[in-house]
């Protein structure tokens, strides 16, 4: 076997080691290809999921209506049902940001104000000094205040005060207050985020006041999570509906998938059809 090997191939290799140089070549491209394209579809599923499910794992569940806002009042009536410990309204939606020529993409967070001052009391955030005296004093002079992630805060120039959002060519103006550093559970909120109350984010996104995006849900432990599942969608009565993280999740690595598919059919279609043209789809030409 061995002695065949030396003989076919170090022949073939001395006769046509350009031919053999391609063939490689090609292999390796196709691996890499291959390598990249996972990767690239892996990168995207995440992105999507952190952007839009980024406390998948400290809730039970999450209380949507898809791409359609719902009313933030619905949070009092799930947390009146048996076994609930916390329902908590967001806003939660991403918005263009103008820095000097650069249009940055940022998480825009609308919580209510009392909820506000239960996650200041959490271990994992962490509020720049003033910033509660600042935030107070902005709303009181009719300002838009705004705390910014730590991540952002670095990245925006030097002494910036005033946030300039864009919506339909319209500025949103507000103040920052302040800077957030969070870890653990709540590390998103040390990245490209700006948290407002939730009329203020409502403002910039163009939603009507009262209008939330989602409200994550708590059982109490020990908790039947079926039962209270049931329980939870009997309260809305078809108003919203209700959705593990996980569920949450596959929907969203769907998505990401199906984008991927597409952008990967397109050129491949193309392709296909100048092909056909190129051959006179498929007819014979005449003699």
């Amino acid at each position: 076997m061995i002695a065949l090997y030396r003989t076919l191939s170090f022949r073939y290799f001395s006769r046509r080691w350009f031919r053999a140089l391609l063939i490689t070549l090609s292999i390796a491209l196709g691996v890499a290809t291959l390598v990249a394209t996972r990767t690239l579809n892996d990168t995207m599923g995440n992105a999507i999921v952190a952007s839009n499910n980024p406390l998948a794992g400290i809730v039970d569940f999450i209380v949507t209506s898809g791409e359609l806002t719902i009313s933030r009042d619905l949070a009092k009536e799930i947390a009146a049902v048996p076994g609930v410990g916390s329902a908590r309204a967001w806003v939660w939606s991403n918005a263009k940001l103008k820095v000097g020529d650069d249009r940055p993409t940022v998480l825009v967070i609308g919580v209510d104000l009392a909820e506000a001052a239960k996650l200041d009391g959490d271990a994992d955030i962490t509020l720049s000094p003033g910033t509660e005296s600042a935030f107070a004093m902005a709303k009181l002079f009719g300002k838009r205040p705004a705390i910014v992630g730590q991540e952002l805060a670095n990245a925006l120039p030097p002494g910036s005060k005033v946030l300039e959002f864009e919506r339909n060519r319209k500025p949103y103006p507000a103040q920052q207050v302040g800077t957030v550093q969070a870890g653990g559970q709540w590390a998103t909120f040390n990245g490209y985020v700006v948290i407002f109350d939730q009329n203020d984010a409502a403002d910039v996104l163009g939603y009507a006041k009262g209008q939330v995006n989602r409200i994550d849900v708590l059982l109490h432990k020990g908790i039947n999570p079926i039962e209270a599942r049931k329980a939870i969608e009997t309260a809305l009565a078809g108003r919203a509906n209700v959705k593990t993280p996980a569920e949450l999740n596959q929907g969203l690595d769907n998505i990401s998938g199906r984008l991927l598919a597409l952008r990967c059919r397109g050129p491949r279609r193309r392709h296909v059809s100048r092909l056909q043209r190129a051959v006179g789809h498929g007819r014979r030409a005449p003699p």
